[in-house]
C-alpha cells in the first residue's frame, strides 16, 4: 500500500500541477509574462540596442501590429526603473484621443500606440515634457518625426518592420527557454530547421508566433529537440 508521500504520489503530484517539469521548465514559455519576465526575455532588435548603445534624448519605435513595439516599450520602462528612473506607461486604447498619465514627479514616460492621440494632445505631451524634463518613450504605427521637428524636440526614430533576422529569432527563442528552465536547465531546443521553418512563416510577426508556439508547447509529449515538423 503506497504512502501520500511514495515517489509515485510525488511524481503524479508534479505530473498533475506542474505539467512542463518534465521539459525542464517552470511553465510554458510562450504564456503570458510578468513584468520582469518581459524584461528578463526580450532580446532587443539590434537598432534598438544601438540607440541604447548610442545614447538618445527621446526614442520613437515604429511598426505595425505584432512586431515588438509594446515588447520593446515594456523591456525600456524596466530598464529604466533597474536605473532608479521613475517610469510611468500608458497605452492608449481604440477610440480614445487623450492621454491621462500625470507627467509631475515622472522621469521617463512611455507611451504606446501614439497614433491615436489628437493633435491637440501632442501640443499638451510636448508641453508637458518641456515642462517637467520627461523622456519620451514612443510606440507608434505612424511616423511622428515631423511634429517632433517642428517643436525642436531631437527624437531617435527606429523601425521594427522588416528588421528581423533568422539569428535574432533564434536568440528570442532562446532566451524564453534560458528564462523559464529550471535548474538542471531546459530539456527541450529548437532545432534551426524549425527556427528556419518559424521565420519563414512568420517573419518579424512575433505576436502570432507567440500564439502559435503558445499551443506547440501545450502539446508537448516528449522531452528533446523541437523540430520543424513541430512547428508546422
Amino acid at each position: 500500500m503506497k504512502t501520500d508521500d511514495s515517489p509515485m504520489t510525488d511524481s503524479h503530484t508534479i505530473a498533475q500541477f506542474f505539467p512542463f517539469y518534465r521539459f525542464g521548465l517552470r511553465t510554458n514559455p510562450f504564456g503570458t509574462l510578468s513584468e520582469q519576465d518581459w524584461y528578463a526575455t526580450t532580446v532587443p532588435p539590434p537598432p534598438v540596442q544601438a540607440a541604447l548603445d548610442a545614447g538618445f534624448a527621446h526614442l520613437m519605435v515604429l511598426g505595425r501590429r505584432g512586431r515588438g513595439k509594446s515588447t520593446t516599450l515594456n523591456y525600456l520602462r524596466y530598464h529604466y526603473t533597474l536605473q532608479v528612473q521613475r517610469v510611468a506607461y500608458e497605452r492608449l486604447p481604440a477610440w480614445h484621443w487623450r492621454y491621462t498619465t500625470r507627467l509631475d514627479g515622472v522621469d521617463v514616460f512611455a507611451f504606446d500606440e501614439m497614433q491615436r492621440l489628437a493633435p491637440w494632445e501632442i501640443v499638451r505631451l510636448f508641453h508637458e515634457r518641456e515642462k517637467y524634463g520627461v523622456r519620451l518613450l514612443i510606440g507608434s504605427h505612424r511616423n511622428h518625426h515631423p511634429e517632433f521637428t517642428l517643436a525642436g524636440i531631437n527624437v531617435t526614430v527606429v523601425r521594427l518592420d522588416g528588421r528581423m533576422t533568422q539569428a535574432h529569432l533564434a536568440a528570442i527563442l532562446q532566451r524564453r527557454l534560458d528564462v523559464f528552465a529550471l535548474e538542471g536547465g531546459a530539456g527541450v531546443s529548437f532545432t534551426p530547421q524549425a527556427v528556419d521553418v518559424l521565420f519563414h512563416r512568420y517573419r518579424d510577426d512575433l505576436r502570432t508566433m507567440n500564439t502559435h508556439l503558445y499551443n506547440v508547447f501545450q502539446r508537448l509529449q516528449e522531452p528533446g529537440p523541437i523540430t520543424a515538423e513541430d512547428v508546422r
